[in-house]
Formats: structure tokens, C-alpha cells, sequence
């Protein structure tokens, strides 16, 4: 699998490297893509649209929280990528596990009405984690604190109640019934304190003023080490494994990193007034890696380097 390099992203791998032994290949953001020597060999990082592509789907590799512009390319994310109803790229209903793409949400009809919840989340929807666990304050604090969830519940709470009903997680027949009865017994003030000690440990490695995430938002901030072997994420493995330990220790779950990746630079654009037309003529082109469509009509996308 290629993960996001935050919390949500070391979580989710976390959880499906428990669950099926799956690996980690590689980290990606809008910025690049970072594949590891183990699954690249003798042969160097594709550089082409169509290699690349060729190469993930030979590899079977799945892209984890992330949404990827391919109907080859398997991804579970949870972005808005439709602009109204049939227009999501390349994305295919097949290939991405996408909550917005499988309830038809789009942009143009009900922005509003998007997920509001992390990856790991939706995880835990399709493979409910041991019933002890859910039932433990501490793994309820990792769900909270993943990408910023108590903040949007309580800011969008209508709708995040709405996809809680969706999803069944209230129902007393759920997997997930006694996580949310856990969480209805907690004083607001409780579930703030209760992911406060995950930022202590994100301070005590020096990140400061990142949010809830924690982790750089561009993974080149702080990757420039060219060595004989490609690129190295060596800065970031030590904030890795202090989160990768937190999560552990909360619920058993372990993930090995690999430590020497080859990197492919990307490009990365904003749009903030995208037309309808634009979104079309750049979404279904091949050469469109992903894109999000976090506002109505603003369009961010990466892109391959011509």
C-alpha cells in the first residue's frame, strides 16, 4: 500500500497491516510520490502517466487515503471528487472505496453533505476492529483525534449524525454500537482531553502548529537528502515510529516502514473559480494523478511534469 504520511494514514495502514499483512510500498502526497526499493527492485521510479499506472496495477498496489485518478489504480479515500452527477474523472466506482462516490454526492448537489470522517473510520465500517477494542477509551481517543473527526462532528454535527445513521454504527446490531454508546457516556470537555495526550506526543518531536494531524502537510519539506540510492525520508521515520509506537500500544497493531524510496517529483494546482468545462478537460486526462474538490468550484490537482 502507498499511504498518507499523517495520522489517519499510519493509523489506517496500521489497521489493514493487522488485518491482511498488507505493506507498506510507498508515501504520497500532492507533492510526489516516494516508492520503496523493495517494491521498485532493479528498476527506477516510473516517470510516465501510463508506466506508472502499468507498474501500481502489476503490483497490485492500493493507495490509502487517498483518492487516485485511475479506473486501474485501487484507492480508499474519502475526498469530494464528483463535480455533479457522472463527472469524477478517471475514478471508477470499482477501483475506489469512496463514501461521497458510492452515495452519488457531489460538489454541484450536496457539498455539505460530504464525509465528514477519516479513513480509518471507514475501515472499521468494513471491518469492524475486536469488540475489547471498541469498547476502550484510549483506541476511542486515536478515532476521535484522526483527522480532526471530534472538530468536525461538533461543527457539523447534523450531518455527521446523518452519516453515523448511514453507516449504522448506532444500530444495537452494529460492530460498532458500543464504540458509539462509549462515546455518548463522555463529557465533551472529556473527548477534548482525551486527544490532547497525542499532540503531547507529536510536541515532544518538535512539531509545532501543524493542527491535528501533526505531521508536515508537504513531506519535501523535509526529504531533501539525495542519497546513491534515491531519496531518503530518513527526517521523517523517527516521527513515524513515536506515532506508529502510540498506536501500537494502544491497540497491538505494529507497521514496519521501510527506510530508502525512490521519489518522483509531482506538480500540484489550485483553481479556486474552475469551470465545469476545465474540471472535465483536466480530471479525464491521463495525466491528472489525483484531485480534490475541497470547496465548491475549486479544483486541486497534481499532475505529472512535462
Amino acid at each position: 500500500m502507498v499511504i498518507s504520511g499523517d495520522f489517519d494514514g499510519l493509523l489506517s495502514a496500521a489497521y489493514l497491516s493487522h488485518l491482511s499483512g498488507w505493506k507498506v510500498g510507498g508515501f504520497y502526497n500532492f507533492y510526489g510520490l516516494w516508492l520503496a526499493v523493495d517494491l521498485l527492485g532493479d528498476r527506477e521510479i516510473p516517470c510516465s502517466p501510463e508506466e506508472l499506472e502499468n507498474f501500481l496495477c502489476e503490483k497490485d498496489v492500493i493507495f490509502v487515503d487517498h483518492d487516485i485518478n485511475s479506473p486501474m489504480i485501487k484507492s480508499i479515500g474519502h475526498h469530494m471528487i464528483s463535480w455533479d452527477r457522472g463527472l469524477s474523472g478517471r475514478h471508477s466506482i470499482e477501483a475506489s472505496l469512496n463514501p461521497n462516490l458510492a452515495r452519488g454526492f457531489n460538489a454541484e448537489e450536496n457539498f455539505e453533505r460530504k464525509y465528514p470522517f477519516a479513513t480509518i473510520h471507514l475501515l472499521c465500517w468494513a471491518c469492524p476492529p475486536d469488540e475489547n477494542l471498541l469498547r476502550s477509551e484510549d483506541f476511542a481517543s486515536l478515532l476521535l483525534y484522526a483527522d480532526s473527526s471530534i472538530l468536525n462532528a461538533l461543527v457539523y454535527q447534523e450531518n455527521a449524525l446523518e452519516w453515523v445513521d448511514w453507516l449504522q454504527w448506532s444500530t444495537p446490531n452494529s460492530p460498532l454500537f458500543s464504540f458509539c454508546r462509549a462515546l455518548l457516556r463522555l463529557h465533551p470537555s472529556a473527548l477534548v482531553e482525551k486527544t490532547k495526550w497525542i499532540a503531547d506526543v507529536f510536541r515532544r518531536q518538535g512539531m509545532k502548529g501543524r493542527g491535528q494531524k501533526g505531521l508536515p502537510q508537504s513531506l519535501l519539506d523535509t526529504t531533501k537528502t539525495d542519497t546513491p540510492d534515491g531519496w531518503s525520508l530518513s527526517a521523517l521515520l523517527p516521527i513515524f515510529q513515536a506515532i506508529l509506537e502510540v498506536i501500537q500500544s494502544v491497540t497491538g497493531w505494529s507497521l514496519l516502514v521501510p527506510d530508502r524510496f525512490r521519489f518522483l517529483q509531482l506538480n500540484r494546482r489550485s483553481l479556486k473559480s474552475c469551470s465545469k468545462t476545465r474540471f472535465v478537460e483536466i480530471t479525464t486526462n491521463p495525466a491528472t494523478f489525483s484531485f480534490a474538490i475541497p470547496f465548491t468550484r475549486t479544483l486541486n490537482f497534481t499532475f505529472f511534469l512535462t
